[in-house]
């Protein structure tokens, strides 16, 4: 795992160095250099790479999708970003959702909370995913890139005192969210976060790389994190 995040770091830095800064491109680029990286790594083909795949519906609450066919409205199922069965020389499947959290080239008060709050929701749907009777053998990653956006987070002075940094480890039960401020709390779903209620089980999440590239001369300082999700029964 770590050889594979060295060379989709690698990937990055070129695509940084081709196209000068993190707004050039969007959060697709960042995918697919992990995509490209797999396949360098593992030998996969393409056919055995599967993209924006629906969430199995066992696995989010579908009260609100209900609501809105009564009204007459239609919401799409909601998708994870990467599935990759056992395959080549991966012998592990994989199921990846990925973050990226980039500075703005004006505004600087930017919803960071809210940002957090997302990571926050995909570690409920990977845990949801996790405890998916398909997927209970598969690792479930979180991947972040980001850059001073996100890196100092909820340092002090920073970003204020109701600010959670960013944790390497994760243990999201009620007291854990309780600590949150209400911008980020509210990122969380109902529709997955009831669900966890309902499956009796609480997400955690164990930050297995975090990669640190310094900044240079035209490029500020960028990481890449990754979390390993599972969960563990509400007692």
């Amino acid at each position: 795992m770590n050889e594979l995040f060295d060379l989709y770091q690698t990937f990055l830095t070129a695509r940084l160095q081709a196209h000068g800064s993190f707004t050039s491109f969007g959060e697709d680029s960042i995918r697919y250099d992990f995509y490209i990286a797999l396949m360098r790594m593992y030998g996969l083909e393409p056919h055995q790479i599967i993209l924006e795949q629906p969430i199995p519906p066992t696995q989010f609450n579908q009260r609100e999708r209900e609501i809105l066919r009564g009204r007459g409205r239609h919401e799409d199922k909601p998708e994870f970003d990467l599935r990759v069965d056992p395959a080549g020389l991966l012998n592990q499947g994989l199921i990846v959702e990925f973050g990226y959290f980039k500075a703005p080239e004006i505004a600087s008060n930017q919803d960071k909370p809210g940002k957090h709050g997302k990571l926050l929701n995909e570690l409920f749907r990977l845990a949801l995913l996790k405890n998916f009777a398909l997927f209970n053998n598969y690792r479930c990653l979180f991947i972040c890139v980001t850059d001073s956006e996100m890196i100092n987070y909820g340092a002090r002075g920073v970003q204020g005192p109701q600010a959670l940094p960013i944790q390497s480890n994760y243990i999201l039960d009620d007291t854990f969210l309780r600590s949150l401020s209400d911008t980020s709390r509210k990122k969380i779903q109902d529709k997955f976060y009831d669900k966890t209620l309902e499956l009796n089980i609480i997400p955690t999440a164990e930050r297995i790389i975090s990669l640190n590239t310094p900044a240079n001369h035209l490029i500020g300082q960028w990481q890449i994190w990754a979390w390993e999700v599972n969960y563990i029964l509400n007692q």
